[in-house]
């Protein structure tokens, strides 16, 4: 780890910032010469683009979320730790980015494609593709269907858009709401990624324990199945 890597660190641990492992893999697999960087689903509080953005100076990255109050969190932090002019966070639904074709360097997309539809996720990707340069590098994170829990009465599955819709408990028990997801196996991942017409080098498998809030000072009481990726152009 370089200098600038521990000092990235540094700074983010004083904020609060506990690492992740599917983050930690895919920023491992930046090198110097990915300037452009996409980042749908900006991290929480835009932790891992502070770390892109301290990695090389010249670096400059595109992150996006839907989410206003999180996007208004990540800039706040982006500009505490001066990078505002290599970080341009914005809101934005994925379904809707446009880039010119060849851009990006790298496309960090860490748990938001699992969002998408079945339609929705080949347009994505097919589109994610094109913003890539040739031999540039996708690196994706999606939740695993070993999360659904199939014995729940309130779980329930649409087979045209693969969704499946499911109830989120307080502590007594009772359903406070309901999310939806597009749970994947490493085979429908990997067939949407072929499908839009990216080569798939890597993909694990496993459990890994995120967080609640934005600061990632409050650890989830459970572990995620996720299923982590690694295509190119």
């Amino acid at each position: 780890m370089g200098t600038e890597e521990k000092n990235s660190v540094k700074i983010l641990e004083e904020l609060g910032a506990k690492p992740s492992e599917s983050e930690e893999h895919g920023l491992s697999l930046i090198s110097d010469s990915d300037l452009a960087i996409f980042s749908p689903g900006i991290s929480t509080a835009g932790f891992a683009e502070v770390r892109m953005a301290r990695g090389n100076p010249r670096r400059h990255i595109i992150a996006t979320t839907i989410d206003r109050e999180g996007l208004d969190f990540a800039e706040n932090i982006i500009r505490d730790v001066g990078l505002q002019n290599q970080i341009e966070a914005k809101l934005e639904d994925v379904r809707n980015s446009e880039y010119p074709v060849n851009t990006f360097d790298f496309i960090h997309a860490r748990l938001v494609l699992h969002y998408l539809s079945a339609q929705d996720l080949d347009k994505v990707l097919s589109k994610f593709a094109s913003f890539l340069k040739p031999n540039g590098r996708f690196f994706a994170v999606v939740r695993s269907e070993k999360n659904i829990n199939s014995d729940d009465p309130n779980v329930s599955f649409n087979p045209d858009t693969r969704l499946t819709t499911y109830p989120n408990y307080d502590p007594s028990g009772s359903v406070e709401s309901n999310s939806t997801r597009y749970f994947h196996t490493p085979e429908t991942i990997t067939a949407h990624m072929e499908t839009a017409g990216l080569k798939v080098s890597g993909l694990q498998e496993y459990e890994e324990q995120l967080y609640k809030d934005f600061m990632r000072r409050e650890i989830s009481p459970t572990k995620d199945h996720v299923i982590e990726l690694v295509a190119s152009k």
